[in-house]
């Protein structure tokens, strides 16, 4: 989808962290990225996994909205959406260009095309993350 971070970037974020540092929540059917992988977690779990992490990141995704609330500060890759309107003030939030934004912010974006080209590198999102490890 066009929110979808493509799988090339996300390998490479892990090895700039090390995986052992890293946990990985997805679906099932989803490549495993590190040893820790978690699949179709209940929300409570989720929550509870937010809660006990030094920090998160992900997406313009579901997890961003679920983390809010507990006030753990992420990291959020952005495309095509735009964070100022649909984003957090306390997460650090990573939009490469809104030259990528869709015009119409409030339409359903499943109907967007994927440009890979819309994300921020790897080294941007890999820096982020450390920051706010280091601050806490």
């Amino acid at each position: 989808s066009a929110k979808t971070y493509p799988i090339d970037r996300w390998k490479s974020v892990i090895s700039l962290i090390g995986q052992a540092n890293c946990v990985q929540v997805g679906v099932k059917d989803e490549e495993q990225l590190v040893d820790r992988f978690y699949q179709n977690m209940e929300l409570d779990m989720l929550r509870e996994l937010i809660r006990e992490s030094d920090t998160w990141v992900c997406c313009d995704s579901f997890l961003q909205h679920l983390a809010a609330p507990l006030n753990k500060p992420g990291v959020v890759i952005w495309s095509v959406s735009d964070p100022v309107i649909f984003g957090y003030p306390h997460n650090t939030n990573l939009l490469k260009s809104r030259a990528y934004l869709r015009p119409r912010q409030f339409d359903i974006w499943e109907t967007v095309s994927f440009i890979p080209d819309a994300f921020v590198e790897p080294d941007l999102v890999a820096a982020s993350v450390m920051d706010i490890v280091h601050r806490r």
